[in-house]
């Protein structure tokens, strides 16, 4: 990385975000009971999810928000509409 004239920081940056999503890749996710579907989180997962965000520097509510739910956002004629979650 030093060759291609990365600075320490840039490398540690991208240091985090490898091991990131390899933390990502050891959360499990189980799909919800009844008809809207969707899925959570088990507790046996929440480290890995909390690491994740630790390294991402995001709250862990906000990850686990947006890696449970969809947004759909309706169009009628292009233009946007209702964003639905």
């Amino acid at each position: 990385m030093k060759k291609i004239g990365l600075e320490d920081k840039e490398k540690m940056h991208i240091f985090r975000v490898v091991a990131g999503v390899m933390h990502l890749g050891n959360v499990n996710f189980q799909a919800s009971d009844g008809t809207q579907g969707g899925c959570f989180v088990p507790e046996e997962a929440e480290a890995s999810l909390t690491k994740t965000a630790d390294l991402f520097s995001v709250p862990i509510n906000e990850l686990k928000e947006s890696l449970t739910s969809r947004i759909m956002q309706t169009s009628k004629g292009g233009h946007r509409g209702s964003l639905i979650k």
